[in-house]
């Protein structure tokens, strides 16, 4: 029994050091971008290499978000975010009402081809976004949306839409249609049921899938690039590749402090919403 005990202690040491190995691998190159931003422009290249600042400041921040112009280029990161939330906002917005409804269709109704066409949505995941780059840029061009925002948002939609109407298909039927029908019974019509019954079950489940689009969409880069040339509507992925080009090694805790005010959004919903991911993406993957 006490030679089991050790056993078992000495596996549970075993992997918890390797999830600190992992967890030390992962984190490294982010602590290293935030300290950066923290150095002053003489730190960057002292000899010995000064780890960590001998005083902290926040100038790199102040540069990036107040100073006008480098090099004759606008500094314009203040609206690159701001771009990005509204693209990354819009397109969320978008692809959780059109999901979510679809999702309650394909997930209460019966009707011919049902599973097929849910197959087909999910099978489109497959298809590598660089192989669609081209004929994106023509169709997009060709509507008259190309360099601009609203053209952008239209693509992040139609590449959310598949996985979100197929994880609200899983999530609606993981709540008991016996309720929603007991709620038509006592007099409220479907939609009624939906939005008051179903929709708040749900919900966690939803907000899951929000949050996921939300972040792919705000760290997206190789369609943003393409689709918008103007430098005033740029996102912030993009804004964030100009400034590496623009700052170079020479001025990197610039671009340090840029990706740490772009990862502050992404990292705010993870601490909010954390708990609930595994717990929506589980329900999510209920089948009949």
């Amino acid at each position: 029994m006490q030679k089991r005990k050790i056993r078992k202690l000495s596996k549970s040491i075993i992997i918890n050091l390797i999830g600190i190995i992992i967890l030390i691998v992962i984190l490294f190159p982010l602590l290293w971008v935030a300290i950066t931003s923290l150095k002053a422009h003489d730190e960057l290249f002292a000899i010995p290499i000064k780890y960590f600042p001998d005083n902290p400041t926040i100038q790199s921040y102040k540069e990036i978000f107040l100073k006008g112009y480098w090099s004759g280029q606008a500094l314009l990161w203040h609206r690159y975010l701001l771009n990005s939330l509204f693209v990354s906002g819009i397109s969320t917005f978008i692809v959780l009402l059109f999901g979510s409804m679809a999702g309650y269709a394909f997930s209460r109704f019966d009707f011919k081809g049902n599973k097929i066409l849910l197959s087909i949505l999910i099978l489109t995941r497959m298809l590598p976004g660089p192989a669609l780059m081209v004929p994106i840029y023509v169709m997009i061009s060709n509507y008259g949306l190309h360099d601009t925002l609203w053209g952008l948002i239209l693509v992040y939609s139609a590449f959310g839409l598949p996985l979100t109407t197929w994880l609200c298909a899983g999530f609606f039927k993981s709540v008991p249609k016996e309720i929603e029908e007991a709620a038509i019974v006592d007099g409220c019509s479907r939609i009624k049921a939906l939005l008051y019954v179903v929709l708040p079950l749900a919900f966690i489940g939803i907000i899951s899938v929000g949050a996921y689009h939300f972040v792919g969409s705000w760290s997206e880069f190789a369609f943003a690039s393409i689709l918008l040339e103007t430098q005033k509507i740029r996102t912030a992925p993009v804004g964030l590749g100009d400034f590496i080009f623009l700052f170079g090694a020479s001025y990197f805790n610039r671009v340090g402090a840029a990706a740490v005010t772009m990862a502050i959004p992404i990292t705010v919903i993870f601490l909010f919403a954390q708990r609930h991911f595994v717990r929506g993406f589980l329900a999510g993957s209920v089948k009949e």
